[in-house]
């Protein structure tokens, strides 16, 4: 149900929860399902979408999200990044899915299989119609693996769109008419007070009257960045020693895409190689590699995927075709003749994603300078990337050239700047997936490096949480959704044994 004015938040909750994102929304759905009452707390409303699925964002809304990103970071405009309204950033999402591997856990509190026995469920919510068991080994050292968009097996060419899951339309009305949530929207939480362990009262923002609400168990779930925003500013202001001497907003990664390759194959013989019925999230002769966990091992390289597009360029075709001929004069010849026989060679071209290594010194502060409508001061980003980032890149890449010279399948030519270390990649790479923010309040043992224990409550707290992927404590490179989607339906599961 919906909660219209500020008189009808005075009543006590077993749960009150922050956001209606992916992490959030879950959570509160699956406590619905127990029958356990909660507020559900949105800033911003409900927003639409245009006729061509183009999700218009409340301008004044966003602005709260404003913030310096970094002098040496790649990542985008953060107010561009985040979606503050019913639905949360799945209102961006474009679907596209994939469990983390098992060995990306090594260095969490919990293994997959702890995340594992929720997949079912949240394959569900996502409409995953799949268990992810078509990945193929091309090789020892690289396999082809499976990703699959949320709703529709492949990725529309037609339409340049999916057709994912959006929170904000599946379960909109679910929400507004379920006796369990209530949803109170247009409701800043401003900050969070606590005495020592517990977590006692939320200041929030609703039709311009700030109000304190009483709490019995929070879970803060308000987005990638806005997670360690909130509570950073909480511990700033806290006059006891609650959420102090944690290193909230610290160990803040990404996994970035660049585009790092092209070159020229033999479509004839690439389709033959590529397993044709793997599932694939895109159109018909794009492939996606993956090192095997034994070629991550000797290398020492983190994860890593490598995206292979076919394309009709002939221009670009004709251009490697000139370079070749500098290198490797007898492959070009040979290539050359193949267009005599009617045998088609095609341009392609490689992105990678490459999982970040969390640091402590790429993290998440509050400005001293720029502050909110509200007071609240604005997020000011240290982060830059690491060469080993550079070196994962350019390792797993030559792999898969040589992949492409053992099988005849054509050949690739890496972008220099991996090569370069004089330049500054965070700056002169050129990357996507901005939008992927991870860590900042992650998951550990140790309250010394980590904010949240395996079940996502705040170390030295009893009635504070944690959820979405600001809790990952490595990144990995599959898109975060359906993992927020696990944990959030976990958290669900341990909040339901507590009370």
């Amino acid at each position: 149900m919906i909660l219209k004015d500020i008189s009808d938040l005075d009543k006590s909750f077993p749960i009150t929860i922050i956001g209606t994102g992916p992490a959030s929304a879950t959570l509160a759905l699956k406590l619905e399902e127990n029958k356990i009452p909660c507020l559900l707390l949105e800033a911003g409303g409900f927003e639409k979408r245009d006729e061509s699925d183009i999700f218009i964002p409340n301008n004044s809304s966003q602005d709260f999200y404003r913030g310096d990103k970094g002098e040496k970071s790649y990542l985008g405009e953060l107010h561009e990044q985040r979606i503050r309204s019913f639905g949360g950033t799945s209102n961006l999402w474009t679907g596209l899915s994939r469990p983390l591997e098992e060995y990306v856990f090594e260095k969490w509190p919990i293994k997959k299989k702890d995340l594992q026995i929720y997949y079912k469920e949240a394959a569900e919510i996502l409409e995953l119609k799949t268990n992810f068991d078509s990945d193929v080994f091309l090789s020892d050292q690289i396999r082809q693996v499976e990703y699959v968009y949320s709703r529709n097996m492949h990725f529309d060419k037609n339409k340049d769109k999916s057709n994912p899951v959006r929170w904000s339309e599946k379960y909109k009305e679910r929400i507004i008419k379920s006796k369990y949530i209530h949803l109170s929207i247009n409701s800043p939480v401003l900050r969070i007070i606590g005495n020592n362990k517990i977590c006692n009262e939320i200041l929030i923002n609703k039709n311009n009257i700030e109000k304190y609400i009483p709490v019995k168990r929070l879970v803060v779930g308000c987005g990638g960045y806005e997670n360690a925003r909130l509570l950073l500013w909480s511990q700033k202001k806290s006059k006891t020693n609650f959420l102090q001497n944690l290193p909230i907003g610290n160990y803040f990664n990404v996994h970035p895409e660049w585009k790092t390759a092209s070159g020229i194959a033999r479509i004839d013989l690439l389709d033959k190689f590529f397993v044709k019925d793997i599932r694939s999230p895109v159109w018909g002769g794009t492939y996606i590699l993956s090192p095997t966990k034994t070629f991550l091992k000797q290398n020492n390289i983190s994860n890593i995927i490598v995206m292979i597009y076919k394309y009709d360029h002939h221009e670009k075709y004709k251009e490697f075709l000139r370079e070749i001929l500098c290198v490797a004069p007898e492959y070009a010849h040979k290539i050359a003749a193949l267009a005599k026989k009617k045998i088609t060679c095609s341009h392609v071209s490689m992105n990678t994603v490459c999982e970040q290594e969390p640091l402590k010194e790429n993290k998440i502060t509050l400005s001293k300078t720029k502050f909110d409508t509200y007071g609240i001061p604005r997020i000011k980003m240290e982060f830059k990337l690491q060469n080993s980032v550079r070196k994962t890149m350019a390792t797993c890449l030559e792999e898969v050239g040589r992949l492409f010279i053992d099988n005849d399948l054509g050949r690739i030519k890496i972008q220099d700047w991996l090569y370069d270390y004089s330049k500054d990649f965070s700056k002169d790479g050129i990357a996507d997936n901005g939008c992927h923010h991870i860590g900042s309040t992650r998951m550990g043992n140790d309250s010394k490096i980590s904010v949240v224990d395996m079940n996502l409550k705040v170390h030295n707290t009893e009635n504070l949480f944690v959820a979405g992927s600001s809790v990952f404590t490595t990144g990995g490179v599959a898109n975060p959704t359906l993992t927020i989607t696990q944990l959030s339906l976990r958290l669900a599961n341990h909040i339901k044994q507590i009370i």
